[in-house]
């Protein structure tokens, strides 16, 4: 049954942290009823961000294609409304999507009970409507909420609520629904006349499917939502919808218009309005929040509110309608296009169906020969065999939205230029540098409002400064020659999100630069500027980037390669910058730089970044500014590649200094020696020290940052001593490469500790922590263990633990699911540790790496959750694994080694991987496997597969088989 949360149970699964950061692939894929596998694994790899073009290839090219990406990777892919297409060929999406590692998840929903039952590892999840005391709980909650309301008035609403609740049939999708309607009313008579509604009495059998509820929804929409609405009914079920590309379409249709007393841009209006369907449910976020999908019950009453206007042309189609304005294309039969009529009316024709279909492209030729009234045209579901876009397009007088990416296309017509109705071309294609040929006076497409292609095509248009309407360049690359130079952004008012400038050292004066008008940019929010490599005179650049100011309302400002001396007045101006809130400096190499501009006293200033400045020499007080609070809302604060920079001083005449600051990251300043960190104890939540050898403050100040939850040092050479006494609050602790760090107190009295790793810290444990772990030698170990990091799930250690008694260093660590061991020189697991190994009831992962270890701990064999063993680089160990050693729960054996592997004894039937990563052959005794041979180990395991250098080796046929074949 739809409605009943199943795709919202998911999302909740797939977007928990702890999904995000256990599975290193992850894909929702909304099926549609019309896709068969062949899309579904295409739409996987789209998922997977997998830039491949993927039109003209099999179904076994692709499926190659998936496995490759998957292979040897644990995934979460979640397949969302699935149908009874998908269940007829689900053998073949098993088979590419079973050589991802052991411990892979495939979370399906589906409305089909029997599929459910046939592909599920274990019985499935039924969601049944609430019942009716629990639906009318959630509709109170979602109209009334934490709303003031007078405690009569609310009763009398409540009587009738508890009406329109009794009719509802259990589903918290109609609740949703009705409950933000209901709240967006607050009044009797609506209420009663919702109640009264005629839907709640339907009787035709079609519209009877369409819940009631959901249809008084649409009914008391403005009417202008319900015809923009009801248009989106010629998208497939469950297709991921762009929420400013549909916004262009409604524009195009003239949905919305432009209206003289209404300041804001239709593309605003539209995103207001499908904000306001998104609320009322019309539209939800897709489950990887990647765009939008409109919920099946919904795109059911889309299609029964639009019959007379839109119609879905399918194999099974039956004849078309007359008087369609709106068609959607899903077939690869050439004969069923026949039906269109020759002479029609039809304002937007889209194509859903396969990307190569032979003849197909100049059959929609002929059809859009005989539709000259088309608005909107997308074929980006179709490969252009001539990589050109059909020639009948120069026909369509009245286009508006035209969509050609993805087709495979490299030059457009020239007559496309007198398309001059033209407000949205889309011709971005899957690869990134694929360049696609404009026409020669593209510039005259004078309503062009959205041009969405790469970089380099963008760079071809000269004088793009007459597309006056244009509302996106996110990168304008800056020329010398006419037609190419910045002054071409003077007319270019609005720009709005962010635009890169490239290559200002084109720019020729101040006063050229001053031409491009980005103080008249109001609706930028971000802009960046960028000089190339080139040297010239420093006083150029000053003036040029004096003349680059941006409109006073940007909030993020972007300088690259600049060269100048200093920077100008306007980027320190807090009175002009009001909400300016990130600023990103980058790769400033001039010599002549050498001071920071007064950047303290920009008062919205949330994020700064300072990296590869390096003739800097200090940070003091220029650099906070001159007002009595510097950095007055500066949350995050990254410094790095300052090469010369040998100090930041501590703050005088400052009432108050970094308030705010939460999270400050020091990288690659190889001379600072002081920085004033016991000026941020109050706010300091994460602390990032790395390539800074000599930072003495670091050892002076750490135990005054009390408040910290994140805390990594990497390669500092100072003797620092942590105090975890002082540290009771961190949740994350990374020590990597710090020959003089020690540790003072009880690491167990990090009670919080989520992620550990200690690396490289040969004094880690000091003279006096020795004492304490010589006493306590002498107690039971369950003594020991009693506190322990109760909280960690991730552990990495070397010797700096491993030689340290790290079984009473940790004590117990219930919650452990990962653990890292490299480095080690002994030889042998003593009994305690034995024993403090048997106490890891939640490891799910174990990697021992360049160790000089003999065997595993025997307790390893009892750990319950223990799914993946590791061995890397560990010779001594390797040739030595025995069954008996393997517990019985894991999946995947790994092996990564320089040297021969030879295993000489049988492995755990539970078994479900062997992956193997060396430069030599192997020799697998027992069961028989060389490195092109037989492996009589398959006969007894199914799901049992080896993979070689990354490479899954071909299950080979045993003699039996090979004789009933």
């Amino acid at each position: 049954m739809g409605g009943v949360g199943k795709t919202a149970l998911a999302q909740a699964v797939y977007n928990n942290p702890e999904v995000q950061q256990t599975f290193k692939k992850k894909a929702w894929i909304s099926v549609s009823y019309n896709l068969d596998i062949k899309l579904v694994m295409r739409k996987l790899i789209q998922s997977l961000r997998e830039p491949l073009r993927l039109d003209v290839m099999t179904l076994e090219d692709i499926s190659n294609i998936l496995s490759s990406i998957i292979d040897g990777q644990r995934f979460f892919v979640v397949l969302d409304d699935t149908c009874e297409i998908i269940e007829n060929q689900w053998n073949d999406l098993y088979e590419t999507l079973s050589v991802g590692s052991p411990g892979s998840v495939v979370l399906i929903t589906t409305q089909n009970q029997a599929f459910a039952n046939r592909v599920g590892t274990f019985g499935p999840l039924v969601l049944n409507p609430l019942e009716r005391e629990i639906l009318w709980e959630l509709l109170k909650n979602f109209v009334f909420g934490n709303m003031d309301i007078s405690k009569e008035k609310r009763k009398n609403l409540e009587h009738i609520g508890k009406q329109i609740s009794d009719k509802l049939p259990g589903l918290p999708l109609a609740a949703k629904i009705i409950g933000n309607l209901l709240r967006r009313k607050i009044n009797e008579e609506i209420w009663r006349s919702f109640s009264r509604s005629e839907w709640w009495n339907i009787s035709d059998d079609a519209k009877r499917q369409i819940l009631p509820s959901i249809a008084i929804g649409y009914q008391h929409l403005d009417p202008c939502l319900r015809q923009c609405f009801a248009f989106c009914s010629v998208f497939p079920r469950n297709s991921l919808i762009d929420k400013d590309r549909l916004v262009q379409m409604w524009i195009a249709q003239n949905f919305i218009h432009h209206d003289s007393n209404d300041a804001r841009k239709m593309e605003d209006k539209g995103r207001e309005w499908f904000d306001k369907l998104v609320e009322m449910s019309f539209f939800q976020l897709a489950g990887d929040y990647n765009g939008y999908v409109i919920p099946n019950l919904m795109h059911d009453l889309a299609v029964i509110v639009s019959t007379d206007e839109c119609f879905y042309l399918t194999d099974q189609s039956n004849e078309i309608p007359k008087g369609i304005r709106h068609l959607a294309v899903d077939t690869k039969e050439l004969n069923v296009l026949q039906q269109i009529p020759e002479q029609n009316n039809i304002r937007s024709f889209f194509y859903f169906g396969f990307p190569h279909v032979n003849g197909m492209l100049s059959t929609i030729n002929k059809i859009l020969c005989n539709s000259k009234s088309i608005r909107v045209l997308d074929l980006s579901y179709l490969h252009m065999e001539t990589k050109k876009p059909p020639k009948s397009i120069e026909n369509l007088t009245h286009l508006r939205f035209l969509d050609l990416s993805s087709t495979g296309i490299e030059e457009l017509s020239q007559s496309i230029v007198n398309d001059y109705h033209l407000q949205s071309l889309h011709i971005r294609q899957p690869k990134k540098t694929q360049l696609v040929k404009l026409p020669r006076g593209i510039n005259k497409l004078i309503n062009l409002r959205h041009l969405n292609a790469d970089e380099n095509t963008i760079a071809q248009i000269s004088g793009i400064g007459q597309l006056v309407h244009l509302q996106e360049l996110h990168e304008y690359r800056v020329g010398e020659t006419e037609g190419n130079k910045i002054t071409e952004l003077k007319n270019l008012r609005e720009l709005s999100g962010r635009l890169t400038i490239m290559d200002c050292e084109n720019v020729r004066s101040k006063e050229e630069a001053e031409q491009a008008k980005l103080t008249d940019k109001k609706n930028l929010n971000s802009v960046a500027l960028y000089w190339s490599r080139h040297y010239r005179e420093p006083n150029i650049d000053m003036e040029i980037l004096e003349g680059l100011k941006p409109y006073k309302g940007i909030t993020e400002l972007t300088i690259g390669f600049y060269r100048g001396r200093s920077f100008p007045g306007w980027m320190t101006d807090g009175n002009l910058l009001l909400n300016l809130q990130t600023i990103y400096l980058k790769a400033c190499f001039t010599y002549n730089l050498q001071v920071l501009p007064p950047l303290g006293q920009l008062p919205s200033l949330k994020r700064l970044h300072l990296s590869n400045i390096i003739y800097v020499k200090k940070i003091d007080d220029c650099f906070y500014g001159t007002n009595q609070t510097a950095f007055p809302a500066l949350t995050h604060f990254v410094c790095s590649g300052l090469g010369d920079c040998i100090g930041w001083t501590e703050p005088t005449g400052f009432s108050r200094f970094f308030p705010h600051l939460s999270t400050l990251e020091i990288c690659a300043n190889p001379f600072l020696r002081e920085a004033p960190l016991h000026c941020f104890s109050a706010s300091l939540k994460a602390l990032k020290i790395t390539d800074c050898p000599y930072l003495k403050s670091l050892a002076e100040y750490l135990h005054h940052l009390t408040s910290l939850s994140l805390l990594h040092v990497n390669r500092c050479k100072m003797s620092i001593s942590l105090n975890t006494n002082a540290l009771m609050l961190l949740e994350n602790l990374r020590l990597d490469n710090c020959p003089e760090l020690s540790i003072v107190g009880d690491l167990q009295s990090l009670t919080n500790l989520k992620r550990l790793e200690i690396k490289s810290c040969p004094k880690l444990i000091s003279n006096s922590r020795h004492d304490i772990i010589n006493k306590q030698k002498g107690e039971s170990l369950e003594v020991n263990q009693a506190k322990g990091l109760r909280s960690l799930s991730d552990l990495t250690m070397d010797q700096s633990l491993l030689h340290n008694d790290y079984h009473l260093i940790l004590g117990r660590l219930p919650s452990l699911r990962f653990l890292l061991c490299q480095g080690s020189e002994q030889g042998q697991f003593t009994m305690d540790q034995t024993l403090w190994f048997q106490e890891l009831t939640s490891l799910q992962e174990l990697t021992i790496s360049h160790s000089k270890f003999t065997q595993l701990p025997s307790s390893l064999v009892d750990l319950p959750s223990l799914r993946k063993l590791t061995v890397n680089s560990c010779s001594y160990l390797q040739n030595r694994l025995r069954e008996n050693d393997i517990p019985a729960s894991l999946w995947e054996l790994a092996i990564e080694s320089y040297s021969d592997y030879q295993c000489e004894n049988d492995i755990p039937a539970s078994l479900w991987e062997l992956a193997i990563e060396s430069y030599s052959d192997y020799q697998f005794g027992n069961f028989g496997l060389a490195r092109h041979g037989l492996v009589n180990y398959w006969s007894r395991i199914d799901a049992f597969q080896v993979r070689i250098d990354g490479r899954v080796i071909e299950r080979p046929q045993t003699q039996s088989s090979a004789g009933t074949s």
